[in-house]
């Protein structure tokens, strides 16, 4: 068993499964003991598969119990009567899906960067495996995914997020909007004990900001920050919206002069990107 891919103990008869469970199980075993097998039937009633070699023992066989949508191992020969060496380097198992699962743990740190190039040299290192960038990318989206969830996910759980945040932050101002077809425009959010701490204690002076967004829906993020006692920087409000432009920009300093009120000689700093000449 190597370290990077744990399949968590061995298959055995009689273990119940649901059916993608059961394929990543069997995947990451073999994977990390070095053999390959094929799917020779795969319905709503069996599952069973055997070495890539017809004269090899291995075999598993499980099928479904009644009235649910779990299978049961009923039949695994784990001897190999094959050679190992005639494995390809390129393992038949080693789908992005799968690899994705074994690296999952190395993305549960927010700290950590994992590339895709680290990715291949761990599967060569620990598995003797190669594969290619593209699949070692997929694999990475995938993990993230497992991780942190989907990007559609992430926004049908805005509301929540912001219902929540209000509710525990007293004071604390978000804003959604949608188009037409209620899909995400425009987001604003700005705490509570930050709006506080700017009214009484911060200087007047707030500097705006951009970066782009690389996710899959891509996007701007806006940022006002301002200078606290220590010179550190201090977060006022976050935005996110398509793009860098006069609409996004006058959205969101829309909200932003309507979280923190009129403040008497109040300073905006920027580097007067052309978007944001038209903003009033």
């Amino acid at each position: 068993m190597t370290e990077l891919c744990n399949a968590s103990g061995d298959i055995i008869v009689d273990q119940v499964y649901e059916t993608e469970d059961i394929k990543t199980k069997l995947g990451l075993d073999a994977m990390t003991k070095n053999y390959e097998f094929k799917v020779k039937r795969s319905n709503k009633e069996r599952f069973e598969v055997s070495c890539v070699d017809d004269r090899c023992m291995l075999k598993l066989r499980a099928s479904k119990l009644r009235k649910s949508s779990y299978f049961m191992v009923k039949k695994y020969f784990t001897k190999h009567s094959c050679s190992l060496d005639a494995i390809h380097r390129h393992h038949r198992q080693a789908s992005s899906s799968l690899i994705g699962q074994c690296i999952k743990s190395k993305y549960e740190s927010v700290s950590r960067v994992h590339r895709p190039h680290d990715i291949m040299e761990d599967m060569r290192k620990d598995m003797g495996v190669s594969i290619s960038y593209v699949k070692a990318w997929r694999a990475r989206e995938h993990a993230l995914e497992l991780v942190r969830g989907s990007p559609e996910e992430s926004y049908a759980m805005l509301p929540s997020y912001c219902a929540m945040l209000e509710a525990k932050n007293p004071g604390t101002i978000t804003h959604i909007e949608t188009d037409s077809n209620n899909h995400f425009m425009y987001f604003f959010m700005s705490l509570g004990p930050c709006i506080r701490g700017f009214r009484t204690v911060i200087r007047a002076v707030i500097a705006l900001d951009r970066t782009l967004l690389k996710g899959k829906y891509h996007g701007t993020l806006f940022v006002a920050t301002c200078k606290d006692g220590n010179n550190q920087t201090y977060p006022v409000a976050f935005g996110v919206g398509d793009s860098e432009n006069d609409a996004s920009w006058n959205w969101f300093l829309t909200k932003l002069r309507g979280a923190i009120r009129d403040i008497n000689d109040l300073v905006f700093i920027s580097d007067r990107h052309e978007s944001r000449g038209g903003t009033r």
